[in-house]
């Protein structure tokens, strides 16, 4: 007997799309509606695909309901909440399917983060028989909601980490390349200002930052000795440039996940992030392969440099080396075996 499921989605990103493909892979089939994808991050996709995507625009909220009921899935998995539509059909559905929320809020935010959660549980908890978020942290917001702890699944969002791992940089190098890397959005809660000014500090004039990305604040981009621009990169061209090797950078000021965490320990890289990156939980181990800082800091981020640029490169390969040991944890097969659960509990 054939199985399927339904994601309703908001911008799909590489990652996500490699887990949908390798689960259409499993013989399930898969149906995807989602946004188009945001200009700030205009990842090519191929076009060969098993898994069947739809464009949430082309539906109002009782097509959407219609198409989901055609499909006769044995879960729908709804992103977030931001959707009025993706709720309703999930209250009209939870019934006769098992309906899944999926999201990457957590508890990091204090006080406003718990209200959330409160409020999450009051409006739409109860539309919902299982949550699927990407770690620790969203699990305690979970549970807020008054999710069970055994209705909450982990590894939402995966790296490929078993196939960036096969092609891992560092082999045959005997000196460990004086680069610092960040690839994300050039938006304010990036804390880029912050990183600029540190790395501008930096009394290491053999170090040299490249930051890979676009937004809105690109043309506000510190331009100086040893920081290098690139702007967006196709994932096919960033896979030859993380094969280079270095640190990554992540001096976010907020960022409920951080999957660009996953792919970069995933690659052997040493991570310099901050305390407000939810992927720290998972694969930054302070001490072991990489700093965790103070948020907003430039102090902080330098602090963590100054250190990092001290050691010797046995040692940054010996972290890049726990890095990739700490991401091998969270894969596409085990977000698959998680999507056959969910999928399972509703026979």
């Amino acid at each position: 007997m054939s199985r399927s499921i339904v994601f309703l989605y908001t911008e799909l990103a590489g990652y996500i799309r490699n887990c949908l493909e390798a689960l259409a892979e499993t013989g399930v089939d898969v149906y995807v509606v989602a946004y188009p994808v945001n200009p700030e991050a205009p990842f090519e996709f191929s076009e060969t695909s098993k898994a069947k995507y739809f464009d949430r625009n082309s539906f109002d909220f009782q097509s959407l309901l219609e198409f989901c009921q055609s499909k006769n899935p044995n879960a729908i998995v709804c992103s977030g909440w931001v959707d009025a539509d993706y709720i309703k059909v999930c209250k009209k559905l939870r019934k006769e399917t098992q309906t899944v929320i999926a999201f990457d809020n957590h508890l990091l935010g204090g006080v406003k983060a718990k209200i959330s959660a409160i409020r999450a549980r009051a409006k739409y908890k109860s539309y919902f028989k299982m949550a699927w978020v990407p770690g620790k942290p969203q699990r305690h917001f979970a549970m807020k909601m008054g999710f069970d702890r055994n209705d909450v699944k982990l590894g939402f969002y995966t790296a490929d980490s078993a196939k960036i791992g096969e092609n891992h940089w560092g082999n045959g190098l005997s000196e460990f390349p004086k680069r610092l890397v960040y690839v994300g959005r050039y938006l304010p809660f990036k804390g880029l200002d912050y990183l600029w000014e540190a790395f501008q500090k930096l009394a290491a004039p053999d170090w040299e930052l490249y930051c890979i990305g676009t937004g809105d604040d690109f043309d506000k981009r510190v331009q100086s000795d040893g920081i290098h621009h690139l702007g967006f990169v196709q994932p096919t061209e960033l896979d030859k440039f993380v094969q280079k090797g270095g640190v990554f950078v992540l001096p976010s000021l907020k960022e409920p996940w951080g999957v660009v965490v996953h792919e970069f320990t995933s690659a052997g890289y040493p991570v310099i992030t901050t305390d407000k990156v939810g992927a720290v939980s998972a694969f930054v181990h302070p001490g072991e392969n990489g700093w965790v800082v103070s948020s907003g800091s430039s102090e902080a981020l330098l602090a963590a440099m100054t250190e990092m640029v001290e050691l010797s490169d046995e040692r940054l390969f010996e972290m890049g080396a726990r890095s990739r040991q700490l991401a091998m944890k969270m894969n596409v097969k085990n977000w698959v075996a998680t999507a056959t659960e969910i999928m399972g509990t509703n026979e």
